[in-house]
């Protein structure tokens, strides 16, 4: 193929043009999104059960819905949460099923759900969704005015969003469903002797639409229909309940007051202050993030004059489209710099024309692989941008090797197709090899399990095309763009260039001094490798994703149980003010929760007593990371001496898929107080450590109740049954729903409840006062059937595999002690217990689960890339020895690098530090093949070993050096944020950067040297089974290639 193009250097030329135009076409229409789109092998099954106890909840619709998921393959484990009001089941799926088996789980735990048939007649139906990484791409906050002026207001912006295309749904946060209640005076119902189940039945009867059929009058034919339903609140209490002949009639509006109103307020969300709706688009799929957003700020002007009429107004609390151009932005700077970086230190060590051919094949590589990405339907996103950012310094690596050699066969006198040909196919085994190596450093990020999976696809795919695209372009097209130019400028010389000679005499020096004193050299390398991991294990902290990546923070707390929600709203906007401690305009938006709170897997805690501050910090406000967790020292601080607060919590937010809490930890078992016990001597041992903080159990605390005893046989001589007395006070308290009135787009419930008119200390009298109609309609009042009891109420009730457990979690501060090692210290406090207590056990999930899954991935991924790396130089070189020197002198340094990048910048080894260092592993050792199949080709034309190590490193100087260089100014960039500022991907960069700069020149002198040594082992045993040396230093066919 070297000579088919050469001998058609016009269609070299076209080919590249036509690439960079369909790839930068391919760039600008792609979808582009802050992450890729997954799942997290997650279904969520929330049940509303309005009033119910945690105890109800769990017997009445939990125990059932789990009894029928079990049943479901594909499961790995299920977690319930039985609180006030819902039942939450976290159903987590084997991350080992393709995307089409998770679909197909999906579908069973539906059916799985649907099959429950005697769930509460109160209980909402169940609600299934999976839970993937598709977040909303802004926080809408409809802010001030009016409770119905909002609500109006929310829903019009809301229809106006939905509309707009690729979007998918709009989720709401703080709203309250327009209800009509039906509020029953309880001295009118006892003097006309009238139930609330009369009324709910008289309203639900009015309120029918059944068609009546067709007729024909008159020869045409006309529908016949009953007089349509209820529309209004007046047309509710107009409902007639009884009537006589003589004119007397009864309708509800005699007994009871109905009027418009919201549902039973549960929750109150303010942003700024000001009580709020928030509304969370999530687009589809295909929809490009960025191009949406823009549509749905341009609604919002077109809202702007209204909502100020009504004093509201809009803010985007969350905006995703900041995130993501500033990722652009920031890749696209840092690129464009690498680029000049790269092309500056290509002139430096090559001709100006190889180096303009070199700096040419990286907009060939990158545009083809966009190509490549988007007939893939890989989006434009942070992964692919940070393939891109890696790749940047490498994709030049072939070209120059390539070019160099065909520039070394000219300076020999050869004509320059005759060079263009010798120099390209003299490389190619040697450059293929690279490649593979390199691209078998990404292949295994294809092989990973689970979330990370999903996470990370995009960056290996990108990688590889991109790495395929320049191997391509290094023999088809780039041989024939060098002949192109070397027609400009002087003819070529012999080592023309004095500085190049200059130094590579130097080196050629150095080298022979490093071979004569080589074991004195490794000795000292060894040494440094052993302080090394002295001091890594000493220094360096293991944080899987460390916090405040993405410049937000949660605040969270609970107050004793039984707080008002008026009451923990207060405490809130104490919390509030005490936002002023951050630094001055660091603060763009709070987002503040009373009743409800909410995690990163998308689980809602609700209850009056639970509220959080969600703080959305300002974009580029340049606020130092310690004046920042300083201030939120200090306001954990001042959350300490609140009064009421049983728990408080202030986490940083961080990038990647959700990892849980640094300390999480479930202890199983049959008994509910003895989980209680070993929980609170596990809770002491962890409040013993310095850095663990916001020690926590999930039984911390519960409301109140009145448990209502049915006196059974009082009841059964009344035609009572406890499940119709439970039904009555459900409806006098909460309300029972009557019926829905069907108003446009939306339903309307009508609820039928007992008017509170009584303080609150008589509000338990006045129930035993109520009618209740027994099987035939007779009216038994319940005072002398009922004993009202009060009890402490659980929080909640957690079940881990359909047993019940306790989670007890904590927070750490890293500078202090890191998860792991807090978890370990867990495992130890627990170990103790285990023999007091049998039958118990303790299950790690947050962040130590996906630490050991990661570290997991992490060795069966490095260890896939060596074994690839070996397979691939062992059929190179045709040698079981030489991959070993290879392997076994250039990563350990490349990781001796990465450990001092993380050590001197003070970082934990994160997730992404973690991938720098494999993706690290299979570049460094590029520059060692080619030095490597020189040494063997000057072995072959018949010099001594030591010679060939000699010649073949002063001959590869430049070309290691060129491509040395220009991968490593091309991270440098991205590692030290010269065109802008992006942590999430700094840790793998800087791992990168240092790791190659630490390798690479150690290269040149460990390959020759390491070379020598595996002879002189050779030499060795030689002498020793055979009692001689072996002449010519010839070498063993099976330990050394063949000539």
């Amino acid at each position: 193929m070297v000579e088919f193009f050469l001998s058609r250097r016009v269609l070299a030329n076209l080919l590249t043009v036509f690439l960079i135009v369909v790839g930068a076409l391919a760039f600008l229409t792609t979808r582009r999104e802050m992450i890729p789109e997954f799942t997290y092998f997650t279904i969520m099954i929330e049940t509303r059960y309005p009033g119910a106890s945690p105890t109800e909840v769990e017997e009445l619709v939990t125990t059932l819905l789990e009894d029928e998921i079990r049943t479901v393959d594909g499961i790995d484990r299920v977690e319930s949460f039985s609180l006030e009001d819902v039942s939450a089941i976290v159903v987590r799926l084997d991350d080992r099923l393709s995307e089409a088996e998770v679909d197909r789980a999906v579908i069973d735990v539906q059916q799985a759900v649907n099959r429950v048939r005697d769930l509460p007649k109160e209980a909402e139906v169940p609600v299934v969704r999976e839970i993937t990484s598709n977040d909303p791409i802004v926080l809408l906050a409809v802010a001030g005015g009016t409770l119905e002026g909002r609500d109006r207001l929310a829903e019009d912006l809301e229809d106006a969003i939905k509309n707009l295309p690729g979007m998918s749904r709009v989720d709401r946060l703080g709203d309250r469903e327009k209800e009509i209640w039906v509020e029953a005076d309880r001295n009118r119902l006892l003097a006309q002797n009238v139930s609330l189940e009369e009324i709910s039945r008289a309203i639900a009867a009015s309120n029918v639409q059944i068609p009546g059929g067709s007729i024909v009058l008159g020869g045409e034919e006309v529908l016949v229909r009953t007089a349509g339903p209820l529309r209004t609140a007046q047309d509710v209490a107009d409902v007639l309940i009884r009537g006589e002949e003589g004119g007397w009639t009864l309708r509800v509006r005699d007994l009871a007051e109905v009027h418009d109103t919201f549902e039973k307020e549960r929750q109150r969300v303010r942003v700024n202050g000001q009580p709020a709706i928030i509304l969370m688009p999530k687009k589809k799929r295909a929809a490009d993030a960025l191009d949406l957003i823009g549509r749905i700020k341009a609604v919002m002007v077109d809202f702007e004059p209204r909502a100020r009429q009504s004093g509201i107004s809009l803010t985007l609390c969350w905006d995703q489209s900041h995130w993501i151009q500033r990722r652009l932005d920031v890749m696209t700077s840092n690129m464009i710099q690498g680029g000049l970086l790269i092309l500056a230190a290509l002139f430096l060590f090559l001709d100006w024309r190889l180096a303009v051919v070199a700096m040419l094949g990286v907009p060939i590589s990158f545009a083809t692989a966009m190509i490549g990405a988007s007939v893939l339907d890989v989006s434009i996103n942070m992964m692919t941008l940070l393939a891109f950012i890696v790749v940047l310094g490498m994709l030049d690596d072939d070209s120059v090797v390539v070019a160099e050699n065909i520039y070394r066969h000219l300076e020999m006198g050869k004509s320059p197709t005759q060079a263009a040909i010798d120099g390209a196919k003299e490389v190619a085994l040697p450059v293929i090899a690279s490649v593979a190596t390199v691209a078998s450093a990404y292949l295994p990020f294809l092989l990973v399990g689970g979330i990370w999976a999903k996470f990370l696809m995009a960056f290996p795919i990108v990688v590889i095309l991109c790495f395929a695209a320049s191997l391509l372009e290094a023999f088809w097209i780039m041989p024939a763009h060098v002949l192109e130019l070397m027609r400009f400028g002087r003819p070529v010389e012999r080592e023309s260039r004095r500085l190049y000679r200059t130094v590579a005499g130097l080196y050629r020096r150095i080298l022979a001094w490093t071979i004569q004193h080589r074991y004195r050299f490794l000795g000292l390398l060894l040494m440094v490798v052993a302080v090394t991991g002295g001091l890594a294990s000493w220094r360096l902290r293991l944080v899987l994703f460390p916090a405040g990546m993405l410049e937000q923070f949660i605040v969270q707390i609970e107050m004793n149980p039984g707080t008002p929600l008026e009451q923990t709203e207060a405490t809130l906007q104490r919390i509030e003010d005490l936002l002023g401690l951050l630094p001055p305009g660091s603060v763009q938006a709070t987002l503040m929760s009373a009743g409800i709170t909410f995690d990163e897997w998308d689980r809602t805690r609700r209850g009056t007593q639970r509220g959080q501050i969600w703080v959305f910090m300002k974009p580029g406000s340049n606020v130092a990371a310690a004046d920042t967790d300083q201030a939120l020292d200090r306001i954990r601080a001042e959350l300490a001496a609140f009064e009421g607060l049983q728990k408080m919590s202030v986490n940083k937010l961080s990038g990647g898929p959700p990892v849980g809490k640094p300390v999480f930890a479930k202890i199983r078992g049959p008994d509910l107080d003895t989980l209680q016990a070993i929980a609170g001597q596990l809770k002491a041992r962890l409040a013993q450590v310095p850095g663990i903080f916001d020690i926590q159990d999930s039984l911390q605390g519960g409301k109140g109740e009145y448990v209502i005893a049915v006196d059974d046989t009082k009841a059964g001589l009344t035609g009572l049954r406890r499940a119709r007395v439970a039904e009555q006070i459900f409806s006098a308290i909460e309300g029972g729903e009557a019926t829905r009135l069907r108003r446009a787009t939306t339903e309307v419930k009508v609820r039928v409840k007992l008017r509170q008119q009584a303080p609150e200390e008589r509000r338990l009298v006045v129930l035993e006062d109520l009618l209740v109609p027994d099987s035939v309609g007779r009216m038994t009042p319940l005072k002398g059937l009922v004993d009202f009891q009060r009890r402490e109420a659980l929080p909640l009730i957690e079940h881990h595999n359909f047993r019940r457990s306790i989670t007890v979690t904590a927070d750490v501060d890293d500078r202090q002690i890191t998860g792991f090692a807090a978890n370990r210290l867990l495992e130890s406090a627990f170990a103790e217990l285990r023999p007091r207590y049998p039958g118990y056990d303790l299950i790690f999930g947050g962040e130590e689960e996906q630490t050991r899954k990661s570290f997991q991935t992490f060795l069966r991924s490095f260890a896939i890339t060596l074994l690839l790396d070996f397979l691939i130089l062992a059929v190179l070189f045709n040698s079981y020895m030489q991959p070993f020197v290879v392997l076994g002198l250039t990563v350990p340094t490349g990781i001796l690098g990465a450990i001092y990048a993380l050590m001197v910048h003070g970082e934990p080894l994160s997730f992404m530090a973690i991938l720098g260092i494999v993706a690290m592993a299979g570049v460094v050792i590029n520059n060692a093949i080619v030095l490597v199949s020189f040494i063997n080709t000057y072995r072959g034309d018949g010099l001594s070993i030591e010679d060939a190590c000699l010649e073949a490193g002063y001959t590869r100087l430049r070309p290691i050096w060129a491509s040395s260089i220009t991968t490593l100014v091309g991270l440098l960039p991205t590692a030290y944020g010269f065109g802008g500022h992006e942590p999430f991907v700094q840790p793998m960069a800087r791992a990168m950067a240092w790791g190659l700069a630490f390798a690479m020149p150690f290269t040149l002198f460990l390959i020759p040297m390491g070379t020598l040594v595996v002879d002189d082992a050779r030499r060795l045993l030689m002498r020793i089974f055979r009692g001689k040396g072996l002449k010519n230093h010839h070498i063993d066919d099976h330990l050394t290639p063949e000539r």
